[in-house]
């Protein structure tokens, strides 16, 4: 099931990217930095996405950060 959910997990990271659309450099008026640029909303939010879904991913398989109680075996 872990793997399952890695595999979610990678989807969901992959998603964002599809949104970003990037500038054609073969444009009359084309000046790539000054494109790219203007796409930093875009960034901004692969970059806010990815940290929520790497926070929730890293909290969901990480044995010391989860609130569940454990069996210590004592």
């Amino acid at each position: 099931m872990e793997a399952f959910a890695d595999g979610v997990f990678a989807i969901a990271f992959t998603l964002p990217v599809v949104e970003i659309v990037l500038p054609d450099p073969e444009g009359p008026t084309s000046h790539l930095g000054a494109d790219l640029l203007e796409l930093w909303p875009s960034y901004l939010g692969y970059l806010l996405a990815s940290a929520v879904i790497g926070l929730h991913w890293l909290i969901t398989t990480s044995p010391a950060l989860s609130t569940a109680p454990r069996d210590t075996g004592s």
